[in-house]
């Protein structure tokens, strides 16, 4: 009876409450609200970000792939770093595990090795997951 002099509807917000708990609103607003809730609350679905270089990398460069996978890592994304190795390089695959192991010292607070660095097909490959 109230609800409706006011141009409101009565929702019932708490019906197991004793005694149940009721709200004036307008029941669309209410709704609309709902689900907005419900969609913040989603949890975002982990994204793999990948982050290339090269064998020869030079510092200042590497230290640009680091920033970035640090901003990545913050976001809550995993980090995939991948190095092509071509022609002699192939047979000098240390030398990129060296870079890794470069990485992996500057990433260690923030990161979590999810798969060590492997060799596939001509690359290098490793796997960071943020720490929970």
């Amino acid at each position: 009876m109230k609800a409706k002099e006011v141009g409101l509807d009565l929702v019932l917000i708490v019906k197991k409450a004793k005694p149940p708990v009721a709200k004036l609103t307008d029941f669309r607003k209410f709704l609309y609200e709902k689900r907005r809730n419900i969609k913040k609350g989603r949890s975002k679905k982990t994204e793999q970000k990948e982050l290339r270089l090269g064998p020869n990398i030079s510092e200042h460069d590497l230290q640009v792939r680091i920033k970035r996978a640090k901003d990545f890592l913050a976001e809550r994304n995993s980090v995939k770093f991948t190095m092509r190795l071509s022609g002699r390089m192939k047979a000098r695959q240390a030398l990129g595990k060296e870079k890794f192991e470069a990485i992996l010292q500057e990433l260690t607070e923030i990161a979590v090795i999810d798969k060590k660095p492997w060799y596939e097909k001509g690359q290098i490959m490793m796997l960071l997951r943020p720490k929970s």
